[in-house]
Parts: C-alpha cells; structure tokens; sequence
C-alpha cells in the first residue's frame, strides 16, 4: 500500500518549480511527496529512496542546472539516486518529468549509465513566464496519473472520496457570513463576542477561539483597513481586523499568519491570476504585498499585537509557494470544539467584489477527511515557510519598507 500518489524529483535550487507543482497536484487529490525538510542524508535518505520505489508515479524537475554535475558515487546527492531508483527498480514507477524553458536533455552519451534511459523519456516543457503551466499540468493530470493506478496502489483519492459527504458549504461570502446560518459570523464567533467587537472592547468575556490559521496572498484588506488601502467593494469594512486585535488580547489565543513575500513567484502568480481581492492597487498590483508586510511589520511594534508576537502566540510567516486559494482555520476552546472549521476563499477571475467571491467551509465534525486535507495543505505550506522574528528579519525587511514608502509618496502627487 502507498502512502502518497505521485513522488516529486527535484535540485533544491528548483524548489519554487517543485513547490507550484506539489500544490497543483494536491488540489487535485493525487497525494503528491515532496521532500521539503533538506533532510537528505543518512536514514531519512534510505527513507526516501524505499518511497520511491513504492510510489506509483516519480515525477522529475528538469533543469539546466539539475543534471548538471551528477555525482554517482555519492550518496549524498540524492537527485541523482532518485532518478536512479526510479528507473532500475524491480517495480519501476511511473516516470513523469517536467522541464522548464531553458532545458535541453544531455546526448545518451553523456548521461551516467545507471541513467541513460532518461534520454527516452516524454516530459512536459514550461514556457519561461509560466503561462503554460495549467495547461501542461492538466494534461498530465488527465492523460498520464490515472485514477486506476493509483486505486491498484491503495492510494485514496481524498477529493474523489469526499464527494458524498454533506455540510460543506459553498456559496458566496457575504451569504455565508452574514445572518444566523451555521456558518455565519454570530454563529463562529459568538453573537456576544461580535457584539463587544463592534463596541471596542478590550476582552470580550465570551471569546471562544483557540487558534487561528490563515493563509492568503497578501491579507491588505484585513490588517491595512484604512480606507484608502481597501478598494470600496471590500465586505467586511475593518471587521476582522477588529476581531483580531480584540482576540489578541486574550492570553489563551494563538494565530499562524502566512502571506506571499513581495516580489516572489507566489505574488506574481496572485498578481496575474487576478487571485486578489483588493483593487485598490490597480495602478500597482505589486504593492499590495509591500503594504501588507509593511502594516503588518508595524503592528508587530504595537499592542496587543507585539506582546503576542513575543510570547509566540502570534507567528508570522512569508512564504514564495503558489497559494491555490485564500485559508482561514479556527479552532475552539472548550465547550465549542465541535464548531472547529476551515474556510477557503476561492477567488474567481472577473469577479470585482470579495463579496460575490465564492466560499467553502468544512467543519471537523461533519466532514473530518476534507478538514484533515485541508489542515494538512497548510501545515505543509507553513513548514516551507520562513518565520519573522525579532532576531530573523527579512534581509529585504529595509528595501520593502522602503519601496513602500516610495509608492506611498507616488500615491499623493
């Protein structure tokens, strides 16, 4: 029985490729492995190469750079020793390979023996802005993984699996959000503890919440709510900023931030995929992220949001993963566990307001394979991440502040 469906192949300088293609891969349920610890040596290398010989397909990363220097007598470099698995064990797996635009396959010749057969293989080549991405990713979703293989492997489809299952909700934000359905702020939140938010209070008595997760693509319109930050069509109007700062307090709270670091391939991505949901930078898409990291920078000087920083109750992270959708995960304290639930904000090209955008919400008791799928998305995303701390500050820290500062003064002439 396999564990994973799909086992990703790739140098460690080509992560950002290999990131965008673990990320495709999971939202299509096929389970994908991707080695993402720098632990490559020793045991954990005997680990991985037995998973490549049990994984129903083997992906490779082709780069320029990734066959250059193959080391065959080293058991360190453990691309190589993938690749070699792969294709001389007893029960080969699948090979899959993508290429980037650069890449130009080595004569047979030149190949190590043990790989030579690589030269006949078929792979998938990437333009070099990546507008072919999807296209590619999907035919080798629908023409080369099937469903029967990995079913022959007993790896579970986890999308496939949930289709039956009901109380996932969908629909738009502001239907799911508002009133007194299940899902609706009173109900998550507490009609008191929204109610004390609203009046400005230090510590709502009621507060409910243990943890939040969140992981979005630059989260302006949430802790930059000034009005002229966030475009007019944004729903909640400084509201969740608000439930925040009024949670933050609360010593028993705790909160995993994750947003895309300016000027990374995640931000282009969000920026040309039209995956943001404030318009209010049209005149430079690039600077919401700026923005973000700049506000949230700042907040992490103040109260309430400092001495949770500090105490470790708040993280902050910056990742340069492609992020499929916006998430935000609550957990409860004690009596209301059975209200923990993840929703994911699904942005929609073409649609002007977050309020139209669509929305799914699982809840862990109705729903407890899709939560796990999901909660599992993020921990992966959070463990590749970088965290800022008072002693790991970006070493872009000084150069963002400082282009944000300069859009700022563009912005008023």
């Amino acid at each position: 029985m396999s564990q994973y469906g799909v086992f990703i192949n790739y140098r460690y300088e080509d992560r950002w490729m290999a990131v965008r293609i673990y990320d495709y891969l999971t939202a299509k349920g096929f389970k994908p492995f991707m080695d993402g610890y720098g632990l490559r040596q020793g045991k954990y290398a005997k680990e991985l190469l037995k998973l490549v010989r049990e994984t129903p397909y083997f992906l490779s990363v082709l780069t320029p750079r990734s066959l250059l220097n193959l080391r065959p007598d080293d058991p360190e470099d453990l691309y190589f020793c993938e690749i070699r698995t792969a294709l001389n064990c007893t029960r080969k797996p699948i090979f899959l390979a993508i290429a980037d635009h650069d890449f130009k396959m080595p004569e047979k010749t030149d190949l190590p023996e043990e790989i030579a057969s690589l030269y006949d293989k078929q792979f998938y080549r990437i333009d070099d802005r990546m507008t072919n991405f999807r296209e590619k990713m999907e035919l080798l979703c629908t023409h080369d993984i099937q469903q029967s293989v990995l079913e022959k492997h007993h790896v579970d489809n986890l999308l496939e699996r949930e289709k039956g299952l009901a109380n996932v909700y969908i629909a738009a934000r502001s239907d799911i959000e508002r009133g007194d359905g299940l899902a609706s702020w009173s109900n998550r939140f507490g009609s008191g503890f929204m109610q004390s938010v609203e009046k400005g209070n230090v510590l709502p008595k009621d507060s409910r919440v243990r943890h939040i997760n969140m992981c979005c693509y630059a989260a302006s319109i949430v802790f930059a709510p000034d009005k002229d930050k966030v475009d007019h069509h944004a729903f909640d109007s400084g509201k969740t900023f608000k439930l925040f700062t009024c949670m933050m307090r609360d010593p028993d709270f705790s909160m995993s931030l994750i947003i895309n670091k300016p000027y990374s391939i995640g931000a282009d991505d969000a920026i040309a995929s039209d995956k943001l949901g404030n318009s209010s930078f049209e005149d430079n898409p690039r600077a919401v992220f700026l923005c973000s990291y700049a506000y949230i920078s700042g907040l992490l000087q103040k109260p309430p949001y400092q001495e949770a920083w500090r105490e470790r109750r708040f993280d902050f992270f910056l990742t340069d993963a492609v992020l499929p959708f916006a998430y935000f995960q609550v957990q409860y304290k004690e009596p209301w566990i059975h209200l923990d639930h993840i929703k994911i904000d699904l942005y929609t090209e073409g649609l002007t307001s977050n309020e139209d955008r669509r929305s799914l919400t699982v809840f862990k008791a109705d729903n407890p394979l899709l939560y796990a799928f999901l909660e599992n998305h993020f921990n992966h995303i959070r463990a590749r991440s970088d965290r800022v701390t008072g002693a790991a500050v970006p070493n872009e820290h000084e150069q963002w502040i400082a282009d944000w500062n300069s859009y700022l003064q563009g912005r008023t002439k």
